[in-house]
Formats: structure tokens, C-alpha cells, sequence
């Protein structure tokens, strides 16, 4: 089984508006280095019960990991590197906010081993970038990205957002033309979503409606096409060869290992899949580690592992095959065979050579997908 590493730091340099992840302000009470240490043991128990499988992929997310001091991504790096028996084309990401780089700090990560950044971008518009409570600028987030270029960490993906407050389909597109100018590898383009229990919801921004949304999607996707990144994920766009390994082992039900305050993990074994969650308090989390007690687990029904495919598989763009869904689920398509073949009669799925996969159309609308397996 293809398995893959999740590492969550809980801290950002400043909490932003949109954001409703377990995620917060770092502050100078926070005990790094405690919680690094925690980062060690729990690996090393998680990896224990994953019988020392080979890591395909690595993927250190948050929160922003960025935040941490040179000499703490090293410690990092280091307790990853000491443990886990890695694949030899082992795939290793870091997300990164602009102002928590400098040069010395990409520096280190590239000596480190770590070989794809993720930058988190979101707006090149200065004014919405200080709405939205992003500490930097559009100009500290060209400037760093070419930085990492000229230090040759060119596997570089840019997280966009579109859908933001008062935004046009015109400036979404300069959003775009701006990230593709920069050369990524990768471009993650999504749609803001207005979370009720964030800063953003209490101002009632002026959002844009169903009708503009729809079509900021539709104008965008092609015309990220147009400029070389192919549309392989909903929301995912990268240059030929150059897509997420480590995404696409999420949407492909790969399984996954989760360290780190509200790290989630997944674990197949004897026929049963075990979907597992860490705590999501930092303190309470490096509590659970020292007592080697951090997991929060269940073993998912059919219906429910089902569901959980469909909810990843249905985000590929070319589909999945017969064959994956048996292998990862380990349950016989003839269950969910008449459920596809309605969705086939009402042009939201195609199923032709083994292969199932969504139609334009049922790209956009992939919560009526879901709901047949519900």
C-alpha cells in the first residue's frame, strides 16, 4: 500500500481572517521545542504500527511550518530522516508563508532534503492581501519565489484563491497571470469559502454570488489550461510530471500517516481501513505523545469507506479504475455498480474501459455525486 507522511505545525506568524484550520498565532510562550520532541516520539509510534512501510511521500503542513527557526526545521528534518525508511525518489513538501522566508532559511530547507515548496500566496492584490490579514506583500512573495529559484528549489507550487470579497473575474485572471509569470511547477486554485465560525464571517463581507463564482470557475480552468498546467484535481493544476505525489496519494485512498496536534491519519490492515485523528491542542497533544496515547481511532463500515473513495476519487479529473477502488477498499464494484450507471444516465460520471471518472459537468457538481453514496 502506497503510504505517505503528514507532519502539522499549529502556528503562524498571524492568524488570517478566512482561516478556520488548527492553526494560531505563534506566541514566545510556545514550547517548540517540546513540541518537536513530541514530533519524534510520535513517528516513532506511529511507525510502529505501520510495520517500518516505505514513505513515498512527505508533506509538512500547518499552520505555516516556515514559522519555525532554521535551526528547528533542521531538528525537524533530521527526526524525519533518522526514522523513516524512505522511498529513493522520496518526495518531501513544505508550506511556506513569504514573510517567514529568507535566504538562509531556503537554504537550509534545500540542504535539509526537502525538494517541492508550497508557497502560500493567495492574492497578489496588496489590498486584499491586508484584508484578509496576510502578513506579506505581493512584492515579498514574487521576491522570495525567485529567491528559491536562483537557489535552484524550482518545484515550486502557488496556492491561489479566488471567490475573495468584492473580487472580479479580472482580477482573479491577473492573479493567475501573475503566479504563471513567477514559472511554477504548480498551481493550487481554489475557491475561498466563508467559514462560520472565523473573523471574516462576522464582518458580512461582500462576497461574490453563485452565479459569478461559477463562472470564475469556468473561465479559469481552461484558461489555466491554456497556460500549460493541466487541471488533474478540482482544484489542483501542474506542469507535465509535476503533480502533487502526495495529494494525489490522498485522492487516490492511499494510506497515510499523521503526526502533530490534529494530525489525521490512515491505516489499512487486515481488510479493515482505521481512520485515526491526534488532539488538536498542542499541550494536550504533546500530553497524549508522552503517554503514548495520541490516537483518536475507528475502524470505518463499508458504507462509510465507501463514501470516503468516492470523496477523494471523484476529484481526479481522468478518473479512477475498477481496479484501484478493489484494491484500496477492498470491496467488489458490483456493491455501488447500479448507483455509477445512474450517475452515467444523468451525465455526471463517464465509465468506459474500466476507467470512472467525472463529466464537465459533474465536476461542478460533485456534491450531487456524493449524495448517491451517502
Amino acid at each position: 500500500m502506497s503510504t505517505s507522511l503528514y507532519i502539522h505545525i499549529p502556528w503562524c506568524l498571524q492568524k488570517c481572517i478566512y482561516c478556520d484550520f488548527n492553526s494560531s498565532a505563534i506566541t514566545k510562550s510556545e514550547n517548540i521545542e517540546n513540541y518537536i520532541t513530541a514530533l519524534k516520539n510520535d513517528l516513532q509510534q506511529e511507525l510502529s504500527f505501520f510495520e517500518n512501510r516505505k514513505i513515498n511521500t512527505v508533506f509538512i503542513g500547518g499552520g505555516t511550518p516556515t514559522v519555525l527557526s532554521t535551526e528547528q526545521i533542521k531538528q525537524l528534518l533530521d527526526t524525519i530522516y533518522s526514522n523513516i525508511n524512505p522511498n529513493n525518489d522520496l518526495e518531501i513538501t513544505i508550506e511556506a508563508n513569504p514573510e517567514t522566508l529568507d535566504q538562509t532559511k531556503l537554504l537550509a530547507i534545500k540542504q535539509g532534503g526537502i525538494n517541492r515548496i508550497s508557497f502560500g500566496v493567495q492574492t497578489f492584490d496588496d489590498h486584499k492581501l491586508q484584508y484578509l490579514n496576510r502578513a506579506h506583500t505581493s512584492t515579498k512573495a514574487i521576491d522570495i519565489i525567485k529567491c528559491a529559484q536562483d537557489l535552484e528549489l524550482t518545484n515550486i507550487n502557488i496556492d491561489l484563491m479566488f471567490g475573495l470579497p468584492e473580487q472580479s473575474i479580472q482580477q482573479m485572471l491577473d492573479d493567475i497571470d501573475m503566479a504563471a509569470n513567477l514559472n511554477p511547477t504548480h498551481i493550487s486554485h481554489y475557491q475561498l469559502t466563508l467559514e462560520p465560525d472565523t473573523k471574516l464571517a462576522t464582518l458580512n463581507p461582500q462576497m461574490p454570488d453563485e452565479e459569478l463564482l461559477t463562472e470564475m470557475y469556468a473561465q479559469s480552468r481552461p484558461y489555466l489550461n491554456n497556460l500549460g498546467f493541466n487541471n488533474y484535481e478540482t482544484s489542483a493544476f501542474a506542469k507535465p510530471s509535476f503533480e502533487c505525489r502526495h495529494n494525489l496519494n490522498y485522492w487516490q485512498f492511499g494510506d497515510f500517516i499523521g503526526i502533530g496536534a490534529g494530525a489525521h491519519g490512515k491505516q489499512s490492515i487486515d481488510g479493515k481501513v482505521i481512520r485515526y485523528a491526534k488532539p488538536k491542542n498542542p499541550e494536550l497533544y504533546i500530553s497524549t505523545v508522552n503517554q503514548k496515547n495520541s490516537r483518536q481511532s475507528e475502524t470505518l463500515s463499508e458504507s462509510e469507506i465507501i463514501l470516503e473513495f468516492m470523496i477523494n476519487a471523484m476529484r481526479l479529473t481522468n478518473g479512477w479504475n475498477k481496479q484501484l477502488f478493489t484494491d484500496r477498499t477492498q470491496i467488489k464494484l458490483s456493491m455501488i455498480e447500479e448507483k455509477i450507471e445512474q450517475l452515467v444516465d444523468s451525465g455526471l460520471l463517464l465509465f468506459a474501459k474500466d476507467i470512472i471518472r467525472p463529466t464537465a459537468k459533474g465536476r461542478m457538481l460533485l456534491d450531487e455525486i456524493l449524495k448517491k453514496f451517502v
